[in-house]
């Protein structure tokens, strides 16, 4: 399978040579995977995958390589980057983690754009046919949605939890996630 690239990136790299950074503490539930997937389906591919130039680890894109194997992709496009040293770069992985926890959402407001768009699908949120009155489930606690993907559950499994250690194709680093 592939998908649309619609962003600026420096080089499309096959899913099996992308490492993920052995110190990532994001974890990603299979739901958050699987709604990352139907977007990258629905919209193409929007952001790139950011490997660190000095380690080779992703710094930012964990749960977008997640979602890319989901969807049986072969490769992602990819960004390096420079850091000047390993606190750089790990203070880089934890604020692109976090960054997004620091927002408010406004539930009125996103209902008042969608309308004014007429949106008319919405199978990438799980809502299989536009009904503004589906959408109030965001008003809940933002998630409402993920939990509707179809063949999703509510349980927070995260994906690779009680299977064997993943291993870097390219230093054979291994670790728990």
């Amino acid at each position: 399978m592939s998908a649309e690239i619609k962003c600026s990136f420096m080089k499309e790299v096959p899913l099996a040579n992308l490492c993920p950074h052995p110190k990532n503490t994001n974890r990603h539930p299979e739901r958050q995977i699987k709604l990352l997937a139907e977007i990258i389906s629905f919209q193409g591919i929007r952001h790139p995958i950011i490997v660190s130039k000095k380690s080779g680890f992703i710094v930012a894109g964990h749960g977008r390589l997640e979602a890319a194997k989901t969807l049986g992709l072969d490769s992602f496009p990819v960004d390096y980057q420079e850091f000047e040293n390993e606190a750089q770069e790990y203070l880089f992985l934890e604020s692109d983690n976090h960054l997004a926890e620091l927002s408010d959402h406004d539930h009125g407001k996103m209902l008042e754009n969608i309308k004014e768009l007429e949106i008319p699908d919405l199978k990438f949120l799980g809502i299989p046919d536009f009904d503004t009155e589906s959408l109030k489930m965001f008003e809940d606690d933002g998630l409402g949605a993920l939990d509707n993907i179809p063949g999703g559950d509510n349980q927070e499994q995260t994906i690779n939890e009680n299977k064997e250690p993943s291993v870097c194709p390219r230093c054979n680093f291994e670790w728990q996630n």
